[in-house]
């Protein structure tokens, strides 16, 4: 198992989104977090290339 000290240190999930301080906050506070401050998905954040997701669209318009 690899473990990484840094990650219980307010890690970066994502892109531009650091995770919340676990001591501060309580249930309603994350779920108020998760509401309001995740970003939309997206290929970068998966660490896909930004053309990634027109394959995945192009797939979705022809089954329709």
């Amino acid at each position: 198992v690899i473990f990484n000290e840094s990650l219980l240190h307010r890690p970066e999930l994502g892109p531009k989104l650091v995770a919340p301080d676990p001591q501060a906050m309580d249930y309603n506070s994350y779920q108020h977090f998760i509401a309001h401050n995740l970003p939309p998905e997206s290929p970068n954040m998966y660490g896909l290339h930004p053309n990634a997701e027109i394959g995945f669209l192009t797939n979705n318009a022809e089954s329709l």
